[in-house]
């Protein structure tokens, strides 16, 4: 099994899990969706580091990366703000992806390659 068949068995899981426990009981509806998205996260990483490799670059925009990779074109990818140079938050490091916290406003999700998904202040 390689990284990228890993990676889509986990949100695979985190997303059905998600979509099974609803927001009731001890899961409130910011964290279903905090989880959510570091799911998705994850899954557009993983897609633009395999663009990467088999073009050399990364796509010019999200929508792009959409039409040449089945496995994420049922990601609502709206919310998010994407750059190939990077995204700049407050603590001065660039990231690839950013979409706001859904468990703070004041927070962004943020995520870069090799994959990794954190959350940090806007600039």
């Amino acid at each position: 099994m390689n990284r990228l068949q890993f990676i889509r068995i986990i949100a695979a899981f985190v997303s059905s899990l998600v979509f099974t426990t609803g927001c009731g009981g001890e899961t409130n509806q910011q964290r279903a969706l905090s989880a959510k998205h570091n799911a998705e996260m994850r899954r557009l990483l993983v897609a633009l580091e395999m663009f990467q490799t088999k073009s050399g670059h990364l796509p010019p925009s999200l929508e792009e990366l959409q039409k040449s990779d089945s496995d994420v074109r049922d990601i609502n990818i709206e919310g998010y703000k994407y750059s190939s140079e990077g995204n700049l938050v407050a603590d001065g490091t660039r990231w690839l992806l950013t979409l706001p916290d859904p468990k703070d406003n004041s927070q962004l999700m943020v995520g870069r390659l090799p994959v990794e998904v954190v959350v940090r202040k806007p600039k």
